[in-house]
């Protein structure tokens, strides 16, 4: 009766976990968004700073003096603006790739709570079953007895490896 228990309770911190990880990827979904705008922007920006320096740089070609020095100095102000922006832009591809990355793997991680849940439950209810038919005083048949016994061996692994998870 301690290991149904025990059982049930890692049953519930299984769907404790499920729900955490749930949160997390739907606030990862929000900062990938975020990153994905972020970099959109970057990058029109560098093509706006891109299609001034090349105005500038017609402009400049025909004329001379002070207004070539004043194109110069707005020149070298785009060209400085571009290279601020264009790092950034590549922090928020980075990120944006990182993220993603995090998300598919939180993804497989899920599958495998959720594949850990379902074999969780199937255990419980052929434990139930054994349950009841030994509170009748009745004998299990081959079959009920069999399903509880392949239940709790898929589950056996990965209860232990969770185990010593907790622990450490």
């Amino acid at each position: 009766m301690e290991e149904w228990r025990r059982l049930r309770d890692f049953g519930l911190k299984l769907h404790q976990e499920r729900q955490n990880v749930a949160r997390d990827m739907q606030q990862l979904g929000e900062r990938f968004r975020s990153a994905s705008d972020n970099f959109a922007k970057a990058n029109r920006y560098l093509q706006e700073l891109e299609a001034a320096r090349q105005s500038f740089q017609l402009e400049l070609a025909a004329c001379d003096g002070a207004q070539q020095r004043e194109l110069e100095l707005k020149l070298w102000t785009i060209e400085e603006l571009a290279f601020v922006h264009g790092g950034k832009r590549w922090l928020f591809l980075n990120a944006t790739l990182r993220i993603h990355r995090v998300l598919r793997m939180n993804e497989a991680f899920l599958d495998l709570l959720n594949d850990l849940a379902v074999q969780v439950q199937r255990t419980l209810q052929a434990s139930l079953d054994l349950l009841r038919c030994f509170a009748r005083g009745d004998q299990p048949d081959r079959c009920l007895w069999a399903e509880f016994q392949q239940a709790a061996n898929r589950l056996a692994h990965p209860y232990k490896v969770y185990q010593e998870l907790q622990q450490q």
